[in-house]
């Protein structure tokens, strides 16, 4: 398994380096960090499974596109779209509250499981069952830090 764009969570990014007439290869800079991206040939990937962090979810037409990239650039092979999980009611450092990024959070999931149902390619994971506590945002456990 060959996992790629670790630290990089905003659709918006990805569109260039997935569209099937790139080399696959790019820097990508997030905050402060800087990311090689290197996507693998089509004759190596068996699978795609893509997860966006909590940093994007009202980018919902970019993440479209990288979807229908991936697909442009591994036509052969099933693409996961897995829900992107609530964030903790202590969460910060976002432009939202917990409450309004949880709104954006899952008119994402419902618009990425319609547009996977679109499709004879894409396959929708909910990921989501058991993490939430009886508020609706992501358990402490699981996300400490936010």
């Amino acid at each position: 398994m060959t996992a790629i764009g670790v630290g990089a969570s905003n659709p918006s990014m990805w569109k260039n380096v997935t569209n099937p007439s790139s080399s696959g290869v790019e820097y990508m800079a997030e905050g402060q960090s800087t990311h090689l991206v290197k996507l693998p040939d089509a004759n190596s990937v068996t699978g795609v499974c893509v997860l966006l962090g909590v940093n994007g979810p009202d980018q919902i037409d970019d993440m479209k596109q990288v979807l229908n990239n991936l697909h442009g650039r591994y036509p052969n092979v099933p693409i996961f779209m897995a829900s992107t999980f609530h964030v903790a009611a202590h969460c910060s450092g976002f432009y939202y509250t917990p409450p309004q990024h949880n709104s954006l959070i899952d008119n994402f999931n419902s618009e990425m499981q319609n547009f996977c149902a679109q499709t004879d390619w894409c396959t929708y994971m909910d990921m989501q069952n058991g993490l939430y506590d009886s508020n609706g945002y992501l358990k402490y456990e699981y996300a400490p830090d936010g």
